[in-house]
C-alpha cells in the first residue's frame, strides 16, 4: 500500500529568543504565575521546556519573539518576589525550523530523521517541540538556509517551482 506525503512542508521563524529560568522552586503555581504575568503583558510564548527537578528546584526555557525579549525579562524580574529563582538568562540569534505534515502522526521516525539531518549539518538543537502534525527545533540562526535545504531534500520536497506563502508582497 502506498503511503501519502508524510512531511508536506518546512517552515521557519527567524525572530526567536530563548529565555531560561534556572533554579525555580518546585511548588504548585509557579509556572502559572510566570506565564500568567507574561500573558498579562500580551507576550506570546511559543516553545516551553522544563527539565527535571533536582533538590526541589527546576529549570525551564521558553521562546518568545526577539522583539518581546526585553519586556519578557522585565516581567520575569518583576515576579521574582513571588517566584524565587536563581537566574534568568537569554539567547538571541536563534531560529525555529519546523517540519509539518498530517502523515507524521502515523509514521515512526519522522522526528528522528529531522534530528539526523540537522546533526549531519553540524548544528546543535537547543530546544524541541512536537505535536501530531509538526516538529519544531530551535537552532542557531547562521546555518538556517543549509538546514532548510537539507530538510527539503531529506523529505523529498525539492522542486524547481516557486511558491509564495505569506502576507502582502510587491509583485512588480
Amino acid at each position: 500500500m502506498e503511503q501519502g506525503v508524510v512531511v508536506s512542508g518546512i517552515a521557519f521563524d527567524k525572530n526567536v529568543a530563548r529565555i531560561s529560568i534556572v533554579g525555580v522552586a518546585d511548588i504548585p503555581g509557579v509556572l502559572a504565575k510566570i506565564f500568567g504575568a507574561l500573558a498579562d503583558e500580551s507576550i506570546d510564548v511559543d516553545i516551553i521546556v522544563q527539565s527535571g527537578i533536582s533538590n526541589g528546584k527546576a529549570d525551564f526555557s521558553f521562546t518568545v519573539s526577539l522583539a518581546d525579549r526585553a519586556r519578557a525579562l522585565g516581567v520575569i524580574e518583576r515576579v521574582r518576589g513571588e517566584v524565587p529563582y536563581d537566574e534568568a538568562t537569554y539567547e538571541e540569534n536563534l531560529v525555529k525550523v519546523s517540519i509539518v505534515g498530517a502523515g507524521m502522526v502515523s509514521n515512526p521516525g519522522v522526528a528522528a530523521k529531522m534530528f539526523d539531518v540537522i546533526s549531519r549539518a553540524g548544528v546543535s538543537i537547543k530546544m524541541v517541540s512536537t505535536s501530531e502534525i509538526k516538529c519544531s527545533c530551535v537552532i542557531a540562526a547562521e546555518p538556517l538556509n543549509e538546514v532548510v535545504r537539507a530538510l527539503h531534500t531529506a523529505y523529498g520536497l525539492d522542486t524547481a517551482d516557486a511558491a509564495f506563502v505569506g502576507g502582502p508582497q510587491d509583485r512588480r
